[in-house]
Formats: C-alpha cells, sequence, structure tokens
C-alpha cells in the first residue's frame, strides 16, 4: 500500500476510535476533576486545561500505540502532567460524532 493510503487509513482510524474514547473519557475525567480539581485548582488549571490534558495525551497515545504502523516520522511526546496549565488544547462538541 502506499505511503498515503496508510496515512489515511491511519487518520480514519484515529478519528474513530477517539469518537467513540471520548463518550468515556469525558465523563470519567469529570468525575476525577471533582476529586483532584481542588489541587488543580491552586495551580491554574481548569476543568477545560484538564479535560484537553487528557485528550491530548490520549491521542498521543493513540498515535504512539494503534496507528504507529500507519503513520511515518517521529511520534508526538506527551504532555506531561507538570504542565497541564499550559495545555491550549480543548474538546469541541463534534469530536464525539
Amino acid at each position: 500500500m502506499e505511503r498515503s493510503r496508510l496515512n489515511w487509513v491511519g487518520a480514519l482510524t484515529l478519528l474513530i476510535v477517539r469518537s467513540l474514547a471520548l463518550w468515556l473519557l469525558i465523563p470519567l475525567g469529570f468525575i476525577v476533576w471533582l476529586f483532584v480539581g481542588y489541587s488543580l485548582d491552586a495551580r491554574g488549571a481548569t476543568l477545560g486545561h484538564w479535560l484537553g490534558w487528557l485528550d491530548q495525551n490520549f491521542v498521543v497515545f493513540m498515535i504512539r500505540c494503534v496507528v504507529r504502523p500507519f503513520l511515518h516520522g517521529p511520534p508526538p511526546r506527551y504532555t506531561p502532567w507538570s504542565r497541564i496549565e499550559d495545555v491550549d488544547h480543548r474538546i469541541k462538541l463534534f469530536d464525539a460524532y
């Protein structure tokens, strides 16, 4: 299979798996936020930072594990917990559809 088709298959796989996973990731992330949100709020991290950090690192996990055979180049890096307040990524309403 040529490289552009492999990239397309990888992107489609990532899109489908991420869309399904967000249905679990967002509610579970919110429940965890109820317990750890107070400590994160002291560092300047909001619920949006928390859910964005979860989604961003989940996508990196998917790229490194599931989609890796379809892509070329170095894999992206995880965002460490210590930099959660710097996360600009946000989950959009239509990401789960």
